[in-house]
């Protein structure tokens, strides 16, 4: 006696797309980033460099030392701050090179007291004095000052190993950590948050869907109902009626997201519950909750895959939008919402701010939509019946 093939056997099964591929690997590879990264990395988010300050990405960073003081500046700034305070004066030293220091040199830091009008009457800022131009510099500015032995201090230049990937934020904390810190908080927000919406959207929809009739049109219209508030608008209720909580934003997100996904399951189990066998396990005695729980919820959970991947990034959106409220992450936690939220007020100063966080986050957000739809083609099965034919 000869085995019967299962039902699927002889059948070509279409792969999952390059793109696809492509996209699922460039997605765990964020995500692997997001979790070990920050574990392994030199310096933790919470490290501050308040004399460091904004500092764009790999700037040279000098550490300066003086008498029982230590601060760090970046090139950048220091040769920004030396070029205006000398161009406030009337372009004092025409000729002046890069401010580029060499570990055991001294750079002078000058304070003008009192304010200093310069040429066109504005005041004369602090600024770095490069090596060799301080007695020209000073030449320049002490006769129009009062003599006052504080409005000058030298620093002594060390050799700092500091050199930061993407740049620090305002308060000199490494901005490449807290994307991959926020990346992780943010993943959790959108993984956790679609599971919460799948689950209740799979047990609504499928009893909707199996009970049918007076059942089936209540909750629908329950359905209708929900889906004609504003969603953004229900969830800052939440948040403002409740106590602020990583637990009540994966609810108050997941409590929002599962309508369509009870329509999607309403809709397989109405074209599956008449099905044989489906009739043969009611012939069998089988109770509804094992019929619906055992044979057609599990047959439905192709299309909700597909729909769960293009919820994440819905999700990981909203929560971006309720940090950039003020509604989701509080600080000193940070989420890629509250970091795109802090660039955006500071993009025409600092762009990096802004840059970093919203490269990976639209890149998180496209490789989850390219795998949705590889996992749209492969396991639709009338794909699958176009393929065969």
């Amino acid at each position: 006696m000869t085995e019967r093939p299962p039902p699927d056997a002889g059948r070509p099964r279409r792969p999952l797309s390059p793109v696809a591929l492509g996209a699922a690997l460039v997605l765990g590879l964020i995500a692997l980033l997001c979790a070990v990264g920050p574990l392994v990395w030199p310096v933790s988010s919470a490290t501050t460099h308040l004399s460091l300050g904004a500092t764009p990405p790999l700037a040279t960073i000098l550490e300066l030392e003086t008498t029982g003081d230590e601060r760090l500046l970046d090139l950048p700034r220091a040769d920004r701050l030396a070029a205006n305070g000398n161009r406030a004066l009337g372009d004092l030293l025409p000729g002046r090179a890069p401010l580029e220091p060499a570990p055991g040199e001294t750079i002078a830091w000058v304070q003008v007291p009192p304010v200093l009008p310069g040429p066109e009457g504005y005041p004369v800022p602090p600024a770095w004095v490069r090596p060799g131009e301080g007695e020209a510099y000073l030449a320049a500015v002490a006769p129009h000052l009062e003599p006052d032995p504080g409005w000058q201090q030298t620093w002594k230049v060390g050799a700092s190993p500091l050199r930061f990937l993407l740049g620090t934020d305002e308060l000199g904390r490494d901005l490449a950590v807290r994307i991959l810190e926020g990346g992780r908080l943010s993943l959790a927000v959108g993984l956790a948050a679609t599971l919460v919406s799948v689950t209740i959207g799979l047990l609504y929809g499928g009893i909707a869907g199996y009970a049918g009739g007076r059942v089936d049109t209540l909750l629908m219209r329950i359905v209708d109902v929900l889906y004609s508030l504003p969603f953004l608008l229900f969830v800052i209720l939440l948040m403002v009626v409740f106590p602020r909580s990583l637990l009540l934003l994966f609810l108050a997100i997941g409590a929002v997201e599962w309508l369509t996904t009870a329509r999607i399951v309403r809709g397989e189990i109405l074209a599956r519950k008449r099905l044989p066998y489906v009739l043969a396990a009611r012939a069998l005695g089988l109770g509804h909750g094992t019929i619906l729980l055992r044979h057609l919820l599990p047959n439905t959970l192709g299309p909700v895959l597909v729909y769960a991947t293009l919820t994440v990034p819905t999700v990981i959106l909203l929560e971006s939008v309720l940090s950039f409220l003020g509604l989701g992450v509080q600080p000193p936690a940070s989420s890629w919402g509250i970091l795109i939220n802090e660039g955006a007020e500071r993009m025409l100063a600092y762009p990096w701010m802004l840059v970093g966080p919203s490269l990976l986050f639209a890149l998180t957000l496209l490789s989850l939509n390219l795998l949705g739809d590889g996992l749209r083609d492969r396991l639709d099965p009338r794909a699958r019946f176009r393929l065969r034919r």
